[in-house]
């Protein structure tokens, strides 16, 4: 039988050697990660649009996942 102490180790990721910087690790695992930003645009004609987009990092694509204006019917709340 093996050594219990050993066995429990199920983060399923292996451990980072002394060797390996943070720049390397993120090269490493560029191809999982996305950056994602949640932005407005103000138009020509003085509309507000806001927009998300997320970036992969290992391709630097640039991906649009939405464009929405804010809903002008809803108003400012009762009493304000």
């Amino acid at each position: 039988m093996g050594d219990p102490e050993k066995s429990r180790d199920r983060s399923g990721t292996p451990p980072l050697g002394p060797a390996l910087g943070a720049a390397q690790f993120l090269r490493s695992q560029a191809s999982g990660i996305l950056a994602v930003d949640f932005f407005h645009v103000d138009t020509v004609l003085l509309r507000r649009l806001y927009c998300m987009v997320a970036m992969e990092i290992s391709t630097r694509r640039v991906r649009l996942l939405g464009v929405t204006a804010p809903d002008r019917q809803l108003g400012s709340p009762a009493g304000a």
